[in-house]
């Protein structure tokens, strides 16, 4: 790679890998307390309102 040493590059990926289990556990794995999501993650609250959010839309 041009400009970028070996070492940079594995800590890229390092905090890519990182970065997408941190994802992945604050946003479907942790139950969250807040004021819509009544202990669900934040994940299941997201889909659970799809359909709610899509009988809402205004037609352009």
């Amino acid at each position: 790679m041009q400009g970028r040493s070996r070492e940079s590059v594995g800590f890229a990926e390092h905090c890519s890998i990182d970065l997408d289990a941190w994802l992945d556990q604050y946003n479907n794995r942790r139950e969250y307390r807040g004021r819509w999501c009544y202990g669900k993650t934040p994940m299941r609250t997201f889909l659970d309102s799809l359909e709610l959010a899509k009988e809402e839309l205004i037609p352009h």
